[in-house]
């Protein structure tokens, strides 16, 4: 690896733990300023805004990375707007039949109904959002990559914690407003960048070309999701939402090591397609074996200490989670091996 991949694998790691991250680097911050029920109250939502995330933009994001490969640069650009209005449309229509069943949907997400409208702004926030670090991510833009998470960052935690002080009832409610706030804030940004200033009209063919990329990759990403976040769900409707707190908290330590292995894919994506479209296959074959050989010793590390980052990160309410840590170190591991091979899939458009 020479110098720049090294800078530019610092700058995505950094970038990646601050936007996907986020709910890590932010957990001492709101545990302690929260009650359990406010934090299990909270964690239910953001489970609900991640599973809306996946479809909601109808995961258009997924198919930038093939599109670099196969595509002219001119006819990138006109792809990349194209795309993008799509995931507008997807955007609108879900709303439009969420909004008529709030109710329903409310009950069975174990939500509050005034929380719908601000899950579905932030879901799409989170898939614009998505869209642009995607974005910068295939087209070597590690620094622009990095601004982008440090405001998202920065600003729904002030505009969290400002809003949490203030409030003197349902304190979660600060997080939801400040998250909804800076997420919007991303929508307008990625609309004026992708669909303002990008002159060239719409093609279908486009849409053509990223559906069936799309489609593909939303069951992939529900399925983690059914792996990863619906255990939190079902131990709010069996239990509470303190447990669903404790439980949440846990994970969010848990999962430190699939945050890092995202973070390094920043990297390993544009590089593994660039060696595969060149033939470059021993290549690929020892960094793969180095790859996982790395996270595989950064999972270990991480089920020794895991206890000892819950104790720091986290009020003594919590330290009951600390039985099931290394259960979910050992679960998000075979997450983090299961996809690896994505890569691969996505290039082959298969």
């Amino acid at each position: 690896m020479n110098n720049q991949s090294a800078k530019n694998l610092f700058i995505y790691i950094s970038s990646a733990l601050l936007i996907n991250g986020i709910s890590l680097l932010t957990t001492p911050i709101f545990t302690r300023v929260l009650s359990l029920r406010d934090y299990g109250i909270l964690s239910i939502y953001q489970t609900w805004v991640g599973v809306f995330a996946v479809f909601i933009g109808f995961q258009v994001s997924g198919s930038i990375s093939t599109a670099r490969i196969h595509f002219l640069p001119e006819k990138f650009q006109r792809f990349l707007k194209s795309i993008f209005v799509l995931s507008l449309i997807c955007f609108f229509l879900i709303s439009f039949f969420v909004i008529i069943f709030k109710e329903p949907l409310a009950n069975l997400f174990e939500l509050e109904i005034s929380l719908i409208p601000y899950m579905l702004i932030q879901a799409f926030g989170v898939s614009s959002a998505t869209f642009f670090v995607v974005y910068t991510i295939q087209t070597k833009q590690p620094k622009k990559n990095m601004l982008f998470a440090l405001i998202i960052t920065i600003l729904s935690v002030t505009l969290g914690l400002f809003l949490i002080f203030k409030l003197e009832d349902n304190k979660y409610m600060g997080r939801v407003i400040g998250n909804t706030i800076s997420y919007l804030g991303v929508i307008i940004f990625v609309y004026y960048k992708f669909i303002y200033q990008i002159k060239e009209k719409i093609k279908i063919k486009d849409w053509l070309y990223s559906i069936p990329l799309a489609l593909p990759l939303i069951l992939h990403l529900i399925s983690n999701l059914i792996v990863g976040q619906s255990d939190r769900i079902f131990i709010t409707k069996i239990l509470s939402y303190e447990d669903a707190a404790i439980y949440s908290v846990a994970y969010v330590i848990g999962s430190l090591g699939l945050f890092i292995g995202e973070a390094t894919n920043n990297v390993w994506s544009p590089w593994y397609f660039d060696n595969t479209k060149k033939g470059d296959n021993i290549i690929i074959n020892k960094a793969s074996k180095f790859y996982i050989f790395m996270m595989s010793l950064i999972f270990g590390i991480l089920m020794l200490s895991a206890p000892e980052i819950l104790y720091l990160m986290a009020p003594k309410e919590y330290m009951v989670g600390a039985k099931s840590l290394i259960l979910i170190v050992v679960s998000v591991y075979f997450q983090f091996l299961y996809r690896f091979p994505l890569a691969f899939e996505q290039y082959s458009i298969n």
